[in-house]
């Protein structure tokens, strides 16, 4: 019985996994630490043609007023995705007076704006921390609190995530070895760099796309970090 289990279980295409192994192994992109909740690549049009069928005959009703997008930050490409969201809702609502609305879950820093592409405005997350910091009873130096987040981010990257950080940075080293300036550089150097400058970041993320250059905020976001 156990040679049959064993034999059906390594048939598979997932490997059956003591559950604390998930933040070193975990191969799937998913919603911060927590395995259930696993990333779909609406990326792919036909993936996301899929899990879209349901919104966009919703859509086609009068009163269907918009549609909130919940952790945009997780999509591998947030930009191209509401572009295409956008299409989407126009086809589906052609011929309405209003088109519908794009809200966006969005955690955004202190100083940046809203830059994701075709959104009209975000959940509200700013609007919760200046509520925050104005209830206050006092606020503590700034150089406290820039301190007190970065050890945060480096122990959510050292506890939660990895695995994922030793496969950006395994990732990151071969293209660096490849370069003229990069081929001295160790595993341990690729992987100690990329946590301080991950820790380093004063915003959730940049939204880099592949083969295109940064643009000025996340340019200079990644600067301010690797300073």
């Amino acid at each position: 019985g156990r040679a049959l289990l064993a034999e059906l279980l390594d048939r598979q295409a997932w490997r059956l996994a003591w559950w604390r192994t998930a933040p070193a192994a975990a191969g799937y992109r998913r919603f911060f630490d927590v395995d259930g909740l696993v990333g779909v690549r609406v990326e792919d049009p036909e993936i996301f043609a899929a899990t879209h069928r349901l919104l966009a005959r919703l859509a086609e009703a009068p009163a269907f007023a918009g549609v909130r997008v919940d952790h945009l930050d997780g999509l591998a490409d947030p930009v191209a995705y509401l572009a295409r969201l956008q299409a989407l809702l126009a086809g589906a609502s052609a011929g309405r007076a209003e088109r519908p609305v794009v809200l966006v879950e969005k955690i955004l820093a202190e100083d940046e704006v809203l830059e994701a592409g075709p959104a009209d405005g975000t959940t509200g997350y700013e609007v919760t921390a200046r509520l925050l910091r104005t209830l206050a009873p006092s606020d503590p130096p700034a150089a406290d609190v820039g301190s007190l987040a970065r050890e945060g981010r480096l122990v959510a990257l050292d506890e939660l995530f990895p695995g994922e950080l030793r496969r950006l940075a395994g990732r990151m080293g071969h293209r660096l070895a490849a370069s003229t300036t990069g081929h001295d550089l160790t595993e341990g150097d690729v992987l100690a760099g990329l946590r301080a400058l991950t820790a380093g970041l004063d915003r959730y993320r940049t939204l880099l796309r592949p083969g295109e250059p940064p643009g000025p905020a996340d340019r200079a976001a990644l600067l301010r970090a690797a300073r």
